[in-house]
């Protein structure tokens, strides 16, 4: 099984203790996440989820990056467990 987890920008600005972008622009980040049996079933329902919401706020949200966990390893040892794949976008 693999976690996939998705950050995401929106175009808004947080409330008191939630995420902030370290970009400096102060946009919210939410982190989404994925389960799947390979990390190419994971990327696909994250890719249709991105486009969905693209389709409904043109320009409302950005991917700003994606981490995949082996999810057993992660489950064991949640802090010290390296990602199997990063990127900046879907």
């Amino acid at each position: 099984m693999i976690r996939l987890e998705v950050d995401v920008a929106f175009n808004c600005r947080p409330k008191k203790g939630e995420r902030r972008a370290k970009d400096g622009s102060g946009r919210l980040v939410k982190c989404t996440i994925y389960f799947g049996a390979t990390l190419d079933a994971c990327l696909k329902e994250a890719r249709n989820a991105a486009k969905a919401s693209e389709k409904i706020a043109p320009g409302y949200s950005e991917v700003i990056e994606v981490r995949a966990f082996d999810k057993a390893a992660f489950s064991a040892d949640p802090f010290n467990c390296k990602p199997i794949h990063k990127s900046a976008a879907l």
